[in-house]
């Protein structure tokens, strides 16, 4: 029966081919993982010492810390981008230069 199944989609049976897939490939599961909070872009060091020791016993794979990694590293990039922005609106501030309005 699963060689007549792998005939049909090597055969060019789309459907086929997509449920043989489905059962090959893995599925992504919810990682159950505790983070420390992140408040500051220093909070990600400690993140990713538990990633990487969750990786290391086997509770995650590298693909779901790589994936964990990658939201961790957005979230960094925008606590930069918004201390960047309230330094250089205090900057102007003490310089009295207005804001420039947004909006219509």
């Amino acid at each position: 029966m699963l060689a007549k199944a792998v005939e049909m989609a090597m055969g060019g049976n789309a459907q086929m081919m997509k449920f043989l897939l489905s059962r090959i490939l893995p599925r992504e599961r919810p990682v159950e993982l505790a983070l420390p909070r992140l408040d500051y872009a220093h909070d990600s060091a400690d993140a990713m010492a538990e990633i990487v020791e969750a990786v290391a016993s086997g509770r995650i794979s590298p693909r779901e810390a790589a994936d964990l990694s990658e939201i961790i590293s957005a979230f960094v990039r925008a606590i930069d981008i918004t201390d960047a922005q309230m330094e250089i609106d205090a900057l102007k501030s003490k310089l009295g230069i207005r804001p420039i309005e947004s909006g219509a």
